[in-house]
């Protein structure tokens, strides 16, 4: 072993402090008494500001039963009134702020389900019976608007995920239904889009593959593929674990072999970065039989999929466990995952060592109970991420609140990417964020998008609007009122501010576009029932005096083709294929490579005329391989700009 750096006096006391900490004793200590009421089956747990006064609440699913349906329980709401003694003095008000009804209720949700600035509920019931959709006065008084605005129909559910799944401004919701009723039934996902009033109508045989999996527990939204939107995961206590991909309109494709199987016993995945490269990586519960491990993503820099393994969790592990969160416990500015421990003897934190392995750290204090769910804010007010644990199942029923003794949260927001998804007004940006923690899907992070809207003529147009949230760590900013009056090729210079629980700010560098003057793809070109994909793309300036490029890919290879160049876009002109021409073609021509791809040159007539105005492109070829019938690419769309 290499002999490690030597420690002055002073750095030798430190060290001995250090080791004296409460960090090094056990950062997360339960605390007796916090959590009020009496100890009922509870299955899930989640936190938000119920009543808007600036400090975190807590909501609890009760309610008897695994395998079959038991007693049914009122909820608990636990308000939270400020400190006493240094920990958060919870009062539980269920019964004077909830709907008085009691349920078989598992999985819970927090979402603005009419983006009205206040918190609704959603609560996943089991055994075949009613869903429940609480809505929120705004001050942290809810009512039970399930039959006006969401379904009746009796579902068998574990879990649910609120997320805007066609990028239209509000949160839709996927409901996990293994029909039935007992946990061990099959089932088909349910899919629900909003209207953005909080009405929603069912959309899943439209919208979802006709796919069932037996044993739902979760469904969780996660960008999956790095295109910004929100693709599903489905996980449960059956193989595979599906992974539905969104094409961005909220129309989802199977894809399972994108992610692991994981194992017949995966109560639960969650996705997070755990490595710092800017995508989103998976922690498995029970991904081999009862040990936990991870699926790390390739996608970016041309990889497959995801690589799952065992071998990156190192320290305890192999028990039947059910959630897991993400905490940065140490303020490195990686994500620690914690696991509930079904019957161990103390909740279960492994330390992200920054080399996508995970280390076993017992940094909780004992107690063996069945945790069957759990969750974290910051409730004390001490800048860092305190635990709050729901029990069910068998043994102590008795929630429990451990209190975080670690270092305070300075570590600012990451702002991966973002995205610009409408320049035409409203305008519309995408960015992705992750912070300090995460719980399927849900942080504490507030953005805000600051812009300056340069147009051509009239005066220039500065402000912000705070965005909201997708879920998933996406966040959605609409620029719709103050546009000038022409909006057309005004230049847009914007950046985005992420703020987390702890005040940290983090700023985005500035990125500049032109409104309405960017190329856009449309449609899908089709083939018949052979050929490959060819999609357009786009090189170069259109403007007058400017030169461009109309672009291919994934074409036929070593093909003398041409690209056809039109006024108009046109739409299943030919309906046996689906193939998307455009009207009034003129022709380019080209001959692509050896791998599919091929640019045509285009020249713009220098006049003011043109400014403004479209052209149409589309590539087509004969595809040798489909009888000699056609290949087409999608469309492209450019608007000439000054």
């Amino acid at each position: 072993m290499l002999p490690g750096p030597r420690l002055a006096p002073l750095a030798i006391g430190a060290a001995f402090a250090a080791l004296l900490s409460p960090a090094a004793l056990g950062q997360f200590n339960q605390q007796p008494s916090v959590i009020p009421g009496g100890a009922v089956f509870s299955s899930g747990i989640m936190t938000f500001d119920a009543d808007g006064d600036g400090d975190l609440d807590v909501f609890v699913s009760n309610g008897d039963g695994f395998g079959s349906a038991g007693t049914k329980r009122l909820p608990s709401l636990y308000m939270n009134q400020g400190l006493s003694g240094g920990n958060p003095n919870f009062l539980d008000q269920a019964g004077s702020r909830l709907p008085n009804i009691t349920l078989n209720a598992k999985g819970a949700l927090a979402f603005d389900m009419e983006n009205d600035g206040d918190l609704d509920i959603f609560i996943s019931v089991a055994f075949g019976q009613s869903q429940k959709l609480y809505r929120n006065n705004g001050s942290g008084i809810f009512t039970d608007v399930t039959a006006a605005l969401f379904t009746t129909t009796n579902i068998n559910s574990w879990g649910a995920n609120a997320f805007d799944m066609d990028n239209d401004g509000d949160r839709d919701l996927a409901v996990c239904d293994n029909t039935g009723s007992s946990l061990n039934s099959n089932g088909r996902m349910r899919l629900f889009e909003n209207d953005g009033t909080g009405d929603f109508t069912e959309v899943t045989n439209s919208n979802t593959p006709n796919i069932n999996k037996s044993s739902q527990q979760n469904v969780t939204a996660v960008d999956l593929d790095n295109d910004m939107d929100l693709d599903l995961v489905l996980d449960g206590r059956s193989t595979p674990q599906r992974a539905y991909i969104n094409d961005g309109t909220g129309n989802f494709t199977n894809q399972n072999g994108l992610i692991p199987s994981g194992s017949s016993s995966c109560y639960e995945t969650d996705w997070t970065d755990l490595d710092g490269d800017g995508d989103v990586d998976g922690f498995y519960i029970s991904y081999s039989g009862f040990n936990e491990g991870t699926a790390k993503n390739n996608l970016i820099g041309a990889g497959t999929g995801f690589t799952g393994s065992t071998g990156t969790i190192i320290g305890t592990n192999g028990s039947d466990d059910n959630e897991v969160l993400f905490i940065d416990y140490d303020d490195d500015g990686d994500l620690d995952p914690i696991v509930s421990a079904l019957g161990q003897s103390r909740e279960k934190l492994y330390r992200n060592n920054g080399n996508f392995t995970f280390t076993y750290t017992n940094t909780f204090s004992a107690q063996s109970d069945s945790t069957l769910d759990m969750t974290c804010g910051d409730y004390d007010g001490d800048g860092d991420y305190d635990v709050i644990t729901a029990q069910g199942e068998s043994g102590n029923f008795t929630n429990r609140y451990y209190r975080n003794d670690g270092p305070t949260d300075t570590t600012k927001p990451n702002i991966w990417s973002t995205l610009v998804t409408d320049s035409t007004g409203p305008i519309v940006i995408l960015t992705r964020v992750s912070d300090g923690t995460m719980d399927d899907g849900d942080q504490f992070v507030d953005c805000d998008l600051v812009y300056t809207i340069t147009p051509l003529t009239g005066p220039v147009v500065n402000g912000s609007v705070a965005m909201r949230y997708s879920g998933g760590q996406i966040y959605r900013g609409e620029i719709s009122s103050g546009l000038p009056a022409n909006l057309f090729c005004a230049t847009v210079a914007y950046h985005i501010v992420a703020t987390d629980g702890a005040g940290n700010i983090q700023n985005s560098p500035t990125s500049n576009f032109l409104a309405g003057g960017a190329p856009e793809n449309y449609g899908t070109g089709e083939f018949g029932s052979g050929g490959t994909q060819a999609t357009m793309g786009f090189t170069g300036t259109p403007s007058p005096n400017g030169n461009f490029a109309v672009t291919v890919s994934g074409a036929n290879p070593n093909s003398f083709t041409f690209f056809l160049c039109g006024d108009t876009e046109g739409f299943n002109t030919n309906p046996a294929w689906g193939i998307i021409y455009v009207a009034g073609p003129n022709f380019l021509r080209l001959t692509t490579s050896t791998t599919g791809a091929g640019t045509s040159s285009v020249s713009i007539p220098v006049t003011a005329a043109m400014v403004g105005t479209a052209r149409f492109y589309q590539y087509v070829t004969r595809d040798p391989g489909f009888g000699g019938n056609i290949q087409a690419a999608d469309g492209l769309k450019v608007v000439f700009y000054p």
